[in-house]
């Protein structure tokens, strides 16, 4: 076990173990019916050590990654003994408070077998379509009970020795959920990801040899965690704050505080969360396995961009997470919603915001890492009902994952770029919602402003509308979402944060009326007025009832008015930015007919909001 391995060794077999776990992706897409795991690709893999460490780790949903190998060590730690682990068994756990984010997200874990010894685990999470509870889906909208939000596995093998399916596990979880063939085939999936994984490594195992692999699975360890120390020493240290806030989905709480603070000294970072919120008596709490992993999120996509995602990448990151707050609440509280409308999404951007103050604080190269906050708000409508088929049905909108980038010190961000607890996560095609799903997409389109005002502008989100269409014409519908009123993306050195976000129904809209005539809707405004839903809640959508859905912006970089007037003028040609917010954000006075800069009024105006801004600092 001592051995080392050459560099080329090393990454001979770290590249290798790379495209296995490219395989698991795809295999999944491959094998799942369900459009949140194929198409929106809502799943991560990973393949840890006999610790539960992780030896390397996937590009899906980058928020689990360090959920994936506490799951490994919660599984250890209980079940190791007793029952203990066979050759070809495949676990599931979704348990909140030891290894997931939140219950629909569930993982299927099984043991690496080489000539009857175990030597590793390998891992996939996806989200489900239904864990059954209180609410379609699992998401607890309406309540505050942790038992109400499904079924909530520590520990369950849904198949045994030699991958023999438990039959009686099988119909058990059926019989708990309301999509029984859409949350099996999920879960199937998984299975099918971990057995393609587990024959490669074998296949490396003997290509390679046993000694060999179980090095790599030390040194990839070791060798990710002094590329990342090396990078810290190029950070001064010091100490940076940021607080993020979520609208409350309990009356009377009002505004959710996630509170970090970043310290670094030396090769280590310790993220500081005193002073966010108590926790709150409603589900948008995020346990500290989930609050630790979805800081990880921003950890690796900032700073260990080109290094191994192994658990040495994260050694240096430490954590104080008070207990009894809403970033470790004290078990039975409900944590179902903390993604994506409450702690767990607030903890990903505010440890975006808080590291990327970071580094703007560090050398020209690590200063162009840095970025304002992205995506971070929305609404993530959940429909369900019967189906085409009168068979019953639940789906989470994924449209959400398409938002604006934040800026940075040398670029705008991009318009609908994906999601910051992603890289690989991507929208679903309209045509396949509509598919599975009895809806009818109306419009989706780039919503102009949305982004955040800056020396560099950060990117537009996107708005949807759709209505029940095919058979029942009627649905239920559950709202998950936030950010219409607290500020969500914020800007970074002096950057403007996004726009709020918007979601609400058109009742009997004239939709069916338009295509009477053969025509189809132009702008929201020819559907009739809309009414605002609950960020959190569930209604009901009928026929002609349409529902629209605005995605967030990016945060801007810079001051606005630091903005040069030619690519504001260019941004306004674009339809990125309209003449009336040219004129209010970016002090930029364009003709709307001729689209030409008036120079001498767009001076007049920048000095004028110069003078606003001054009077607001007056006692």
């Amino acid at each position: 076990m001592d051995r080392q391995l050459d560099m080329v060794t090393l990454e001979v077999i770290r590249h290798r173990v790379e495209e296995i776990l490219a395989e698991m992706y795809h295999t999944i897409i491959t094998v799942s019916g369900n459009p949140t795991l194929y198409e929106a690709g809502d799943h991560e893999e990973a393949i840890c050590d006999l610790e539960g460490n992780t030896i390397i780790a996937g590009g899906g949903v980058t928020e689990w990654t360090t959920c994936l190998e506490e799951g490994v060590k919660y599984l250890t730690k209980h079940f190791k003994k007793d029952p203990g682990f066979k050759e070809g068994e495949q676990w599931l756990h979704n348990y909140s408070y030891g290894a997931a984010v939140h219950g629909m997200d569930v993982q299927t874990l099984s043991p690496v077998y080489y000539k009857g010894e175990h030597v590793a685990w390998v891992v996939t999470a996806g989200h489900q379509m239904d864990i059954g509870g209180a609410c379609p889906s699992g998401y607890n909208v309406k309540g505050n009970d942790f038992f109400g939000e499904g079924l909530l596995m520590r520990g369950l093998r849904l198949a045994g020795e030699g991958g023999r399916i438990n039959r009686d596990v099988e119909e058990t979880i059926r019989g708990l959920v309301r999509t029984p063939d859409g949350t099996m085939l999920g879960l199937y999936a998984g299975i099918a990801s971990n057995n393609i994984a587990k024959t490669r490594l074998i296949e490396c195992f003997n290509r390679y040899g046993r000694d060999t692999m179980l090095a790599f699975f030390r040194q990839i360890q070791d060798y990710s965690e002094k590329l990342i120390k090396t990078r810290l020493r190029q950070i001064p240290d010091g100490r940076w704050h940021v607080d993020h806030y979520v609208e409350s989905q309990v009356p009377g709480e009002k505004y959710l505080k996630v509170s970090i603070t970043a310290i670094k000294k030396g090769e280590e970072v310790t993220l500081d969360f005193t002073g966010s919120s108590p926790q709150s008596t409603g589900a948008q709490n995020i346990a500290a396995v989930g609050a630790k992993s979805n800081a990880h999120c921003a950890w690796l996509a900032l700073l260990c961009f080109d290094i191994p995602w192994s658990a040495g990448a994260w050694r240096p990151v430490k954590f104080v997470l008070p207990e009894g707050s809403i970033v470790n609440p004290l078990f039975p509280a409900a944590i179902s919603t903390n993604t994506p409308a409450g702690a767990g999404y607030i903890t990903i951007s505010g440890t975006y915001e808080v590291l990327s103050t970071m580094l703007s604080c560090s050398s020209e190269a690590l200063r162009r890492e840095a970025m304002a906050s992205a995506d971070a708000s929305g609404q993530w409508p959940i429909v369900y009902g019967p189906g085409h088929t009168d068979e019953y049905f639940t789906m989470q909108l994924m449209d959400g994952v398409c938002g604006g980038k934040g800026a940075t010190c040398y670029s705008d961000g991009d318009n609908n770029w994906g999601n910051m607890w992603g890289p690989k996560v991507q929208i679903c095609n309209v045509e396949t919602n509509e598919l599975h799903f009895p809806l009818l997409y109306l419009m989706r389109r780039e919503s102009q402003d949305s982004g955040g005002p800056g020396r560099f502008r950060g990117g537009n989100g996107l708005y949807y509308a759709f209505l029940p269409y095919n058979k029942p014409r009627h649905y239920g519908l559950a709202t998950t979402g936030m950010g219409s009123e607290a500020r969500m993306g914020n800007g970074l050195a002096g950057g403007y944060p996004c726009a709020n976000v918007q979601a609400g129904i058109i009742r009997n809209s004239k939709f069916f009326d338009l295509l009477a005539q053969y025509r189809l809707p132009q702008s929201l405004t020819e559907l009739g007025e809309m009414e605002p839903c609950p960020r959190i809640g569930s209604l009901e959508q009928d026929r002609d009832d349409v529902f629209v859905v605005f995605t967030s912006g990016g945060g801007g970089y810079g001051d606005p008015l630091d903005r040069e007037p030619e690519m504001v003028q260019n941004d306004v040609k674009l339809g990125d930015v309209s003449v009336e917010f040219a004129r209010e954000a970016y002090g930029v006075v364009i003709d709307p007919e001729t689209l030409e800069i008036d120079l001498e009024e767009t001076n007049r105006r920048r000095q004028e909001i110069k003078a606003e801004r001054l009077s607001l600092g007056k006692i």
